[in-house]
């Protein structure tokens, strides 16, 4: 397995600590509600609905983070959870969730208007009336082309150090800004390396588009916590939707 999907949770799990939005969110699920995570990745996001109660099914279509999900997720949750190996765009849902969370950056996956517009209408089609839709992503040009972060985690008995460097290229096909995230990973004689090319993502026009669907916006914040109202200075944005 590679070692950024193993120790994904860690990594990030001691990077953001609590999430006070995931727990909020969690909590508005009434007794046979269920909560939707998509780029789930290692079942992070899951623990927070699974802690409450709540049914919970993951989307993702990495299967090594998967795999390492199955095996994050303590056994008291077993028979609560679902997790599935599909495109999010692939949503075949219909009315079933109270919550759809999109977090740690992952709406930067999804990229063109197009992309998005297709996102936001199966997400819609897959929950409940009055059901909430959460996501987050980086405020476009942060971090900084030239972003660069060196971390060690102590696991299984030794270090794993993650180097996390933030770049911009072109996009041939359109021009725009691809962000490229690149993690130099070492752990005892291993060294890896992880890149990912995601876009930039305005909330303007996707909450244009979410409002044609039938979203109501109840929220722009500036963490993802969704604590901190938006300005010029955040780094991070989140975007709270309700399905009317």
């Amino acid at each position: 397995m590679r070692l950024f999907a193993q120790y994904y949770n860690t990594m990030f799990t001691q990077s953001l600590g609590d999430d006070l939005i995931l727990t909020r969110l969690s909590q508005t699920c009434q007794p046979g509600d269920q909560f939707l995570d998509l780029c789930c990745g290692s079942g992070r996001v899951l623990t927070f609905p699974l802690d409450h109660g709540v049914k919970a099914v993951g989307v993702d279509k990495d299967a090594e983070m998967l795999a390492e999900a199955r095996h994050f997720l303590p056994a008291r949750f077993d028979g609560r959870y679902q997790l599935l190996q599909r495109d999010a765009l692939d949503l075949d849902f219909e009315g079933q969730f109270r919550v759809v969370t999109c977090v740690s950056h992952c709406m930067s996956f999804f990229r063109g208007a197009e992309t998005i517009q297709r996102l936001l209408e199966r997400v819609y089609r897959s929950m409940v009336a009055g059901g909430l839709f959460f996501i987050e992503s980086y405020v476009p040009g942060k971090p900084e082309n030239g972003y660069y972060r060196k971390l060690t985690f102590h696991v299984d008995g030794g270090d794993l150090t993650c180097t996390l460097q933030v770049s911009e290229e072109s996009d041939p096909s359109d021009g725009s800004v691809v962000k490229v995230f690149t993690y130099d990973l070492e752990k005892d004689d291993r060294l890896e390396k992880e890149v990912y090319r995601v876009g930039e993502v305005f909330l303007t026009p996707i909450i244009e588009m979410a409002k044609q669907i039938g979203f109501q916006v109840e929220g722009v914040y500036g963490d993802s916590n969704a604590t901190v109202p938006f300005d010029g200075t955040s780094e991070t944005q989140s975007l709270l939707l309700k399905k009317m």
